[in-house]
């Protein structure tokens, strides 16, 4: 990004998150989570995450795709990831933690 005329490293203060809660469960919709789906998940708590992770570029058998995976699967969350994750990554990451991981695209309709 450019500040004062000076390029500097992307912050992403742009980036917004939606939370809804409703039933007692929080559900967080976020785009392609720059912030690092982590830090996303452990900021703001969710029991449902709905966004992209950004994992495209990262190779599937990567072990800090599987360590972010074992991460996610821990904070007890269910997660609906789509188009930036990858569909490579994302069938790496669902082995690992099965029905808490879903893939959604455009025109997706499901209930939570």
């Amino acid at each position: 990004m450019i500040d004062n005329g000076i390029i500097i490293p992307e912050d992403f203060r742009h980036e917004q998150y939606l939370t809804v809660i409703e039933n007692g469960k929080k559900i967080v919709i976020s785009g392609c989570s720059h912030k690092g789906i982590l830090n996303i998940a452990n900021w703001l708590k969710p029991d449902i995450l709905i966004g992209g992770f950004h994992f495209s570029k990262i190779e599937p058998c990567d072990p800090k795709l599987h360590t972010a995976a074992e991460e996610l699967l821990r904070t007890g969350a269910k997660y609906y990831t789509c188009h930036c994750t990858g569909t490579e990554q994302f069938a790496s990451m669902k082995k690992i933690m099965g029905n808490k991981l879903e893939y959604i695209s455009a025109g997706t309709v499901f209930e939570i």
